[in-house]
């Protein structure tokens, strides 16, 4: 299935509060092809002791959710702080890493996502054979 939507990308500001707090960048970026997934990457300044993932691979649903209501049960938590800000956490067995997002900014590139794919539609712009292929190398 060819891409004919393209790829959305948005930096937002952050706050690391996993250790000493720090601002941070984040780098969301959403392929329709990946359908289910908005991919964030940290940008901090990170110190090299410091177990951080940098690279997390999110459900679209659950950061939306999580705008309005705590949500998540596995490694990857998402609750509102307020009706400005927004708490993503990721709590894995060997790495916790937490950040405060302005919710306005969030939603606003969610917004932006399920316009290019609207909600309950994700599975259909997945190139499922390229996703097994990958699962197979």
């Amino acid at each position: 299935m060819a891409n004919k939507t393209p790829t959305l990308r948005c930096e937002l500001t952050a706050v690391l509060i996993t250790g000493p707090c720090r601002p941070a960048r984040l780098d969301l970026r959403y392929d329709p092809d990946e359908g289910f997934t908005v991919v964030l990457r940290i940008r901090a300044a990170i110190e090299a002791t410091e177990p951080l993932p940098t690279l997390w691979r999110l459900s679209r649903d659950l950061l939306d959710e999580g705008l309005h209501v705590p949500t998540g049960i596995g490694d990857v938590r998402v609750r509102p702080l307020s009706d400005d800000w927004t708490l993503i956490e990721r709590l894995a067995p060997d790495v916790r890493a937490v950040l405060v997002v302005g919710a306005a900014d969030l939603r606003h590139f969610l917004g932006e996502t399920f316009r290019l794919v609207p909600r309950g539609e994700d599975g259909c712009t997945v190139d499922w054979d390229a996703a097994l292929r990958s699962l197979e190398a």
